[in-house]
């Protein structure tokens, strides 16, 4: 096995760990946390120490308390990705819950395209290019995003490659599509740990990408 698989794997393993209660944290930061006048947003992103193996989480919340003035907008995904790089520890990115709206034309006006949960805008997708160019950041392609509806049990997964191909999409034909992966389920740690927990004990799965192996376990914890 590879170093770049062996990441892979333990990348996939500490989501799944944590999932669920990150999830919740990125609930709490978007209702009680994010003072935007147009939408609420909270993001719980988990960052490595690549000499410890320790980790950190950054739970953010958007900021744009009124129209107009770009300058004081705060995406709640890009503050939590520069507490990460501002740390110079926690430097290896593992992925990130992200909860915000879920009705679709609302998505739109944001992102500029429909999607069923809100996925990363495209500043913030720039951002961690902009990071990783400065060699302050590792946020590989393959690293996983669970975007989650506030008030539904909707839930997508993406990775940091198909945002970027989404927007390149969306640039080029005036619209994207980030796929049908929605699930509608009780997403409590006991249902997604016990999922996650059998798919990971298979070998042949215990080694797929970060984001293949999270929409496993989405798929089982449905069942």
């Amino acid at each position: 096995m590879s170093q770049t698989e062996l990441y892979e794997t333990r990348q996939a393993k500490s989501m799944l760990i944590t999932a669920p209660l990150m999830l919740e944290a990125a609930r709490r930061a978007a209702n009680e946390i994010s003072d935007s006048y147009r939408v609420r947003v909270g993001a719980a992103l988990l960052a490595r120490d690549p000499i410890t193996d320790d980790r950190a989480l950054y739970v953010t919340a958007n900021h744009k308390p009124f129209p107009g003035l770009e300058i004081v907008k705060h995406c709640a995904e890009a503050k939590g990705l520069a507490l990460a790089r501002d740390s110079e520890r926690f430097t290896e990115v593992e992925g990130w819950p992200v909860a915000g709206p879920g009705d679709p034309r609302t998505i739109e006006s944001v992102v500029g395209f429909v999607s069923k949960t809100l996925p990363m805008c495209s500043v913030c997708v720039q951002t961690i290019d902009f990071y990783q160019q400065e060699g302050k950041l590792k946020v590989p392609d393959e690293t996983p995003i669970i975007t989650a509806a506030l008030g539904e049990h909707s839930y997508q997964v993406h990775s940091i490659g198909e945002l970027k191909q989404a927007y390149v999409g969306a640039m080029a034909l005036g619209s994207s599509d980030l796929g049908t992966d929605l699930n509608h389920f009780n997403f409590s740690p006991e249902v997604f740990n016990e999922a996650g927990n059998q798919l990971v004990s298979v070998p042949d799965r215990s080694t797929l990408p970060p984001v293949d192996l999270m929409r496993q376990v989405l798929y089982a914890a449905t069942l």
